[in-house]
């Protein structure tokens, strides 16, 4: 950024600039303006080697274009200061370009305050200009993009067309493709906020200061910092989050002096949470006191000693165990279809006597081998020392020996026994509990002037992003041949991770000393394992998946054969369901351990507020019972994405100590028990109705402090079919079985008897193609795709009624929910079916002597059902895997619907029922859920598997049904933009349909007396609002104004079910003709409010997950957060491209998306963050 002629002029680094931290940008641009004084520069002889480097990788691209005899012209690089230099390099670039130059090297562009200088400008075939660019990094980054997409913006501004696609050279000799469109909507939103700023700046006279409305401050910058520390900014204390800063300075607490002293309450803040803030904020306070008489330990408040007691003894032959990790690694893609991201660079161990050993990986494979050399060195230990325990702080360590040793398939069973035995300990959950420390931080460098000599961080590298940067610098260094220089970088990395694991060892000497202090040392409290953590993560040796592992090889190798790819997926299938199972088990030990805090806004948990609860008197066992129970009610926020209801077995947490069910096995863990059903609920408000039982002369008084998942769901017949499955895989080995999930995991096209699908001619009938081409095959698959609204069911129940009509076969259909398979019947049977050849079991809980448009069958009925022809039964996975039921390859075919959403896993567990199978689906719907690490991607969809990545279906792997009969082409045309690559159109049924607004028929845009767009299509309706995360009244005002102005308003459906005439059906629309959707369940509360205060109570609210399958008129989107930084799922969740779909065409006519202005003004981490605030963007900028 400088000032010329009177103007700023901005670059694209200053989009990322600003999109950090708007203050600071603001700053700056005061300083350009003489109003501040900058900061001091610091040199930066990093920056200016990789400078170098950039120019040496820069000149060698361009020595390749001139090798291949290309015409490049090469651009002289002006003064950027000299409006005349750059003038003259600007009508360069264009004459070169407007000549047909094959190559444009240094354009030189400026237009509109923006300047900036491409790389390489390389002509296409067609004519247009792809905007090219080197990086040495050796991955995408955002500011890379930003420039690519402000040189396109550049090139159209003189008349010349960008290509679609841009192109990034990394430093590795890897390109990385980008589409424009993924890039350029980001682009101009962050172009468009940064000219905003600096008008702003530019209009006034003076400074900008702290806390100034609609300026983003990260709180943490060279510019912020020193205003955070001067406003003695809240931002300071412990633990403070941006929407507690928000709700705290709304009550006119601004200090950490105003909070140590504050009494009252704070709305939107629960008691117990002030109460902890406030103690942190007296704490700190404290700690400048002292600080300011030449003390340098931070004042320290016990608050639970039984923390200690919870820690094993010491052992000498105790470990002390740190990770170095850069998390923008990566290696090229994989036969898996994906990029392997991420690298653990640095093992670091340190004994009880601070001896370090370091363990190295530079690549992929030599992380394997890390992993395999640093589980070795335990094992000695181990056998050496039998009680010993590895340390380390915080949860990082464990997450990433879980996720190693399942990237690479090895190891997995040794973590797990580390984890079983009790081996690992994490001493950051026992800090938090134990004391609280008058720091800004509870990070282990923050704390460590308790216990660590100050000297000790005298190094180059003094954080974990100086260590990922130096590690950037040692790559550099060794890949240019400056061996020296590597080695020298690395002894620092080294000396910065032996600092960290004997930081590790201090805190548990200070830990220790402080508990005998207080009286309690460790091992006062029983150091093993619960019997229940030992059986829920038992290892499970499986010969079948090692057997497979070993013929598959490495996961991550590129080059890897397709049938190397089979069988790594079918020995993950056959360990899916046990990894799958050890997650959600460690997840709960861990909510067991950790601070309530540090889980609250989980799925399926509920973290008691400050009322509690209350629970009814227990109640003796009647008849055959034998357990006492008791009503508990409790209040809270549960976390986004609940799926509890009535009905759900649930686990109750107690505080630690509380003797409910007879206490912990552990002292470190809170007592928790599975006895309690959920007996009424209200997600949105956070109130559920809970049946606890306890054993008979075992009651208590305590309450639950929070409600969490219930234990797995168990598998059953499930993974035993997997391994049947497997076991075939493996005995054909070095060949393949001919088989549907084979074909499937190989990504093989359909295989038929006639050597190809069948394709429908122009006008002909494409369920009659599709049943065609199921008909002819061999013992292989059929996918087809339907976006919503297509007729996928519809489609699919006239290819089963014709199999079943014409050809007398026995077809299964199975989902991953009654309802599904139950609505797949009901259309089967309207189909042409005779009901009594249609059949399934009651679901569980299902109303007796309920009619059903389909036979009911007992489970001893099934197997005399399925030896009928011409027959269908439904069921799910639990049914199709079970051959007591229905034995192996007794059906002709199985459809799998929503296959979207059935893992690859499950599909091999239920094909072995059928000959053929037929997948039915649209993997750009919500995703499968998965919870488990994975070698393999069996957790992936089998449709979005056979997708690999592409919007629509690849056609030799079965069909696109292209045309919606729900959504009016102004809806579709967004949607299919948005997720089918522009290839979904309307059906001109659905077209017929209109919303009149009286008097103004014929206007392409149509508005109601307040203001409200009726037109069909997607509407953006910002709303403004501060400090929300996950509720805002202000938009659930809105949504029911919405709702309020459109009621009635004549609806016309000429295909309505109930139209009288040849005209159509017109009728006002009703409350039912909306759906409401929201991300978050709080919000769902607050729509259900607000529409309740509009006396609109009949319009249907929910989460996304809650409305696939379903449709309205009118479908609302509330986004309800006000900003990226209050989102706490983050705005990956937030913005997905898949819920987006999901919400908006669930409309026939118009979709509404009522979102806050600021959840847009950020510029994302990583080209795929970037993809998806695009995508969104286009949505509502249209």
């Amino acid at each position: 950024m400088y000032f010329s002629q009177g103007q700023v002029v901005t670059s694209p680094s200053d989009l990322t600039v600003a999109a950090h931290c708007e203050f600071a940008f603001a700053r700056k641009l005061d300083a350009l303006l003489g109003r501040v004084q900058r900061p001091p520069r610091v040199e930066d002889p990093m920056a200016a080697r990789a400078a170098h480097l950039g120019d040496r990788h820069e000149a060698a691209v361009l020595q390749r274009y001139r090798d291949r005899g290309l015409r490049v012209v090469e651009i002289a690089r002006p003064d950027l200061r000299d409006p005349g230099q750059m003038e003259v390099a600007r009508q360069a670039t264009v004459t070169a370009l407007r000549s047909g130059a094959d190559v444009v090297f240094q354009a030189a562009f400026m237009h509109a305050g923006m300047v900036g200088f491409a790389d390489f400008l390389v002509r296409t075939d067609d004519g247009a200009y792809e905007v090219q660019d080197t990086k040495l990094a050796r991955t995408a980054k955002v500011t890379a993009l930003m420039q690519l997409a402000s040189y396109a913006e550049q090139m159209r501004s003189i008349g010349i067309t960008p290509a679609p696609t841009t192109r990034l050279i990394l430093g590795d000799g890897s390109e990385s493709v980008h589409a424009l469109r993924d890039i350029e909507p980001t682009y101009r939103a962050r172009v468009e906020r940064l000219r905003s700023i600096v008008d702003a700046r530019v209009g006034d006279s003076k400074a900008v200061v702290w806390g100034a409305r609609g300026l983003h401050a990260c709180g943490t910058c060279e510019w912020c910092s020193p205003e955070v520390e001067l406003h003695d900014d809240v931002l300071q204390v412990a633990g403070m989050r941006a929407a507690q800063r928000a709700r705290l300075l709304d009550a006119g607490v601004r200090t950490v002096a105003d909070l140590a002293g504050r009494r009252a309450d704070v709305p939107g803040i629960g008691s117990g949470t002030l109460e902890a803030m406030r103690q942190q904020a007296k704490l700190q306070l404290a700690a400048r006191a002292g600080a300011d008489t030449g003390g340098h330990e931070p004042p320290v408040q016990v608050v639970d000693p039984r923390a200690i007691a919870a820690l094993p003894r010491p052992n000498v032959g105790d470990l002390f165990f740190d990770f170095e990790g850069d998390p923008m690694y990566s290696e090229p893609a994989t036969t898996r279809g994906q990029t392997a991201w991420g690298l653990d660079y640095l093992f670091g161990v340190v004994n009880r006597r601070g001896a370090f050993t370091a363990l190295w990986a530079h690549s992929l494979e030599q992380e394997k081998s890390a992993l395999v050399a640093f589980l070795d060195l335990v094992e000695r230990r181990r056998a050496a020392y039998p009680d010993m325990h590895i340390y380390h702080y915080a949860a990082y360590e464990q997450t990433h020996l879980l996720s190693i040793a399942a990237r690479h398939g090895v190891g997995e069973d040794r973590v797990d026994a580390l984890l079983r035995d009790g081996v690992l300990v994490d001493l950051y959950p026992v800090v938090r509990r134990f004391v609280r420390i008058g720091a800004g931080s509870y990070s282990l460098k923050a704390i460590e002037a308790l216990y660590l000599p100050a000297h000790m961080r005298d190094n180059d590298v003094k954080t974990a992003t100086g260590s990922v940067e130096a590690y950037w610098d040692y790559c550099d260094a060794r890949d240019r041949g400056d061996h020296e220089e590597a080695r020298a970088i690395l002894e620092s990395i080294a000396y910065y991770n032996e600092v960290d694991c004997d930081s590790t060892r201090r805190l548990h000497e200070w830990l220790v000393r402080r508990g005998e202090q207080a009286g309690v040392r460790p091992g006062d409290g029983s150091d093993t394992v619960s019997a229940e953590e030992q059986e829920a993560l038992r290892p499970a040796e499986s010969a079948l998946a090692a057997s497979l592992r070993e013929k598959a090889g490495d996961p991550l190798n590129p080059h890897r054969s397709a049938r190397q790819t089979l069988w790594g997926l079918a020995g993950a299938a056959v360990d899916y369901h046990r990894r799958e199972t050890k997650t959600f088990w460690r997840a709960h030990f861990e909510r067991r351990r950790a601070p309530l805090s540090d889980w609250a806004h989980t799925r399926d948990v509920l973290v008691c507020d400050a009322t509690g609860g209350d629970a009814g008197p227990w109640e003796p066992p009647a008849g055959n019972k034998r357990l006492a129970s008791r009503l508990i009610e409790l209040r809270g926020e549960f976390g986004d994405g609940t799926t509890l209801r009535e009905g759900s077995q649930v686990f109750l947490m107690y505080e630690f100590g509380s003797r409910a069910q007879g206490g912990s096995e552990r002292p470190d863990m809170r007592p928790a028990h599975s006895r309690a059903l959920v007996t009424a609920i209200d997600v949105p408000r956070g109130w559920v109705q809970v049946e606890e039982k306890a054993d008979l002369g075992e009651e208590y008084s305590d309450l639950p402090v929070a409600l969490t998942p219930g234990p797995p769901i168990r598998p059953g017949s499930i993974p035993g079919a997997i391994s049947r499955w497997a076991e075939r895989v493996d005995r054909a080995h070095p060949g393949v079985p001919r088989d549907p999930v084979v074909d499937i995991m190989l990504r093989a096209p359909s295989r038929t008897h006639c050597g190809t699908l069948v394709r429908p001619t122009s006008g002909s009938d494409l369920a009659a193609a599709i049943s065609a081409s199921v008909a002819d095959l061999d013992h292989s698959y059929v996918a087809v795709q339907g976006p919503p609204g297509t007729g996928k069911t519809y489609t699919g129940a006239r290819v089963i009624a014709d199999l079943v009509g014409r050809r007398k076969w026995r077809i299964g259909v199975v989902a991953q929910s009654h309802a599904a398979v139950e609505n797949v019947l009901a259309a089967v049977v309207e189909a042409g079916v005779d009901r009594d050849n249609v059949g399934k079991k009651a679901a569980l809980g299902a109303a007796a002597g309920e009619t059903r448009a389909w036979t009911t069958l007992r489970n001893d009925r099934i197997l005399d059902f399925v030896q009928r022809r011409g027959i269908v039964v439904g069921g799910t996975a639990w049914d199709f895997s079970n051959a007591s039921r229905i034995p192996a390859g007794q059906l002709d075919l199985l459809v799998i619907d929503e296959a979207g959403q059935f893992s690859l896993a499950a599909t091999a567990a239920v094909a072995g029922s059928a000959r053929n199978l037929l997948l039915l689906g649209d993997p750009q719907q919500l995703p499968q859920v998965s919870q488990g690490l994975h070698p393999e991607p069996v957790n992936e969809s089998a449709l979005g598997y056979l997708s690999a990545g592409h919007d629509v279906l690849p056609s030799q792997f079965g069909y696109f049904l292209p045309a919606t009969w729900r959504m009016h082409s102004e809806l579709s045309s967004v949607v299919s933009d948005l997720s089918y690559g522009g290839e979904l159109v309307s059906a001109a049924a659905a077209d017929a349909r209109s919303l009149r607004a009286p008097g103004v028929l014929a206007k392409a845009v149509r508005r109601t007396r307040d203001g409200i767009d009726c037109a069909a299509g997607v509407h953006p309706v910002p709303v403004s609002h501060t400090g929300r995360a996950t509720s805002s009244p202000e938009e659930a005002a809105r949504v029911a104004a919405i709702i309020a102005e459109l009621l009635g308003k004549p609806w016309r459906d000429p295909r309505a079910k109930h139209a009288t005439d040849a005209a159509g059906s017109t009728r006002p629309l009703a409350a039912g003709d909306f759906i409401v959707v929201t991300p978050f369940n709080a919000q769902v509360a607050q729509l259900q409010l607000a529409l309740h205060g509009a006396g609109l109570d009949e319009v249907p609210v929910g989460t996304v997950d809650k409305f696939q399958g379903r449709q309205a008129v009118i479908s609302i989107l509330s986004m309800a957060a006000s900003e990226p930084s209050e989102v706490p799922r983050g705005m990956g969740f937030l913005l997905s491209r898949n819920r987006l779909n999901v919400a908006i065409s669930r409309a026939q006519w118009a979709s509404y998306i009522v979102y806050s202005p600021e959840l847009v003004n950020y510029l994302p981490t990583s080209a795929e963050g970037v993809a998806e605030l695009s995508a969104f963007l286009r949505v509502v900028d249209g």
